[in-house]
């Protein structure tokens, strides 16, 4: 016979289990949910990160805010990645993905990822992100991941560095307009979410601080290159001997230094961004009208070269 003293305690170990389940369970449930819905919604799909942050690990918070003092790259390099994995476990949600390394396919004449030249550098990827305590819904692990990268309507030619603006923003309407007919996204870019939304024209050349711009022509002396630093390569294509030529288009104001530099036919995989940081150390002799310094508007060449 059972004393009183012993169904007291089992009363409250039934009520104890009881109180854990209901507790647990659904927490359990749903980090489940959560991990199969984002897999359902993320998984194998290819995204652009914000902010085309360099590394192999990145840690944010549960407000979807970056911890640490890591440094942004190019987004041809360090913007897009392919989902391989996504694991949540208690209030961690981990993302395991591949860096897709973009570059010109001048048979294609567009941009698309590298295919298997891949930098042995940058090709792995982990996402580490916190959750809010208690049950994470899938429109809270959706909202979080969308702070991390683009989602409609987000645009890619909004985020990018003002040089590369005119020339994603062609990309994306698939314009094809004259100076940045070299500027296409291939079909494996174009499905990326906020890769081809619309964007803004973003040319802006037609004014810079030595005023207004005069087309170079009759009576007008065109600007003479007077220094002109080499550029130094990315590691990336370093790493896998991939050169060529990019073309820019800058201002050349009175004083003979280069300004709205546009990025008019890229070539990827970090060489874009390097051939930039070399034109902006360009000084010329600027051109001339009537023995006057005037404003004029040019292309210039940039060449990648491994000897």
């Amino acid at each position: 016979m059972i004393g009183p003293a012993r169904i007291s305690r089992l009363v409250s170990a039934v009520l104890l289990t009881s109180l854990v389940s209901a507790i647990l369970l659904p927490r359990a449930y749903a980090a489940d949910d959560l991990e199969q819905s984002l897999r359902s919604r993320y998984g194998n799909q290819t995204l652009v990160l914000r902010g085309f942050y360099h590394g192999d690990k990145l840690k944010y918070d549960s407000a979807g805010l970056l911890a640490g003092n890591l440094r942004s790259g190019d987004w041809t390099v360090d913007g897009v990645v392919h989902v391989t994995s996504i694991d949540v476990s208690g209030r961690r949600l981990t993302i395991h993905a591949d860096r897709l390394t973009l570059l010109y396919d001048g048979h294609a004449l567009a941009f698309q990822s590298s295919g298997n030249r891949k930098p042995k550098r940058t090709s792995r990827l982990r996402i580490e992100t916190e959750l809010d305590a208690g049950a994470a819904p899938a429109e809270k692990g959706q909202a979080l991941l969308a702070k991390i990268s683009l989602t409609p309507p987000d645009r890619l030619a909004d985020i990018v560095p003002d040089y590369w603006k005119s020339c994603v923003w062609a990309a994306s309407e698939n314009l094809g307009k004259e100076r940045y007919q070299a500027c296409r996204f291939g079909q494996e870019l174009v499905a990326v979410p906020g890769v081809s939304e619309s964007g803004q024209d973003k040319d802006t050349a037609t004014k810079t601080a030595g005023g207004p711009l005069v087309p170079i022509g009759k009576g007008v002396t065109p600007p003479r290159v007077r220094s002109a630093p080499s550029p130094e390569f990315s590691a990336e294509a370093r790493e896998l001997h991939y050169q060529g030529t990019i073309t820019l288009w800058l201002v050349v104001d009175t004083d003979g230094e280069p300004r709205n530099i546009r990025i008019a036919k890229p070539l990827g995989m970090g060489l874009d961004w390097k051939a930039v940081e070399c034109v902006e150390k360009w000084r010329f002799d600027p051109a001339q009208r009537d023995g006057q310094p005037v404003a004029v508007e040019m292309a210039v060449q940039v060449d990648f070269h491994l000897y």
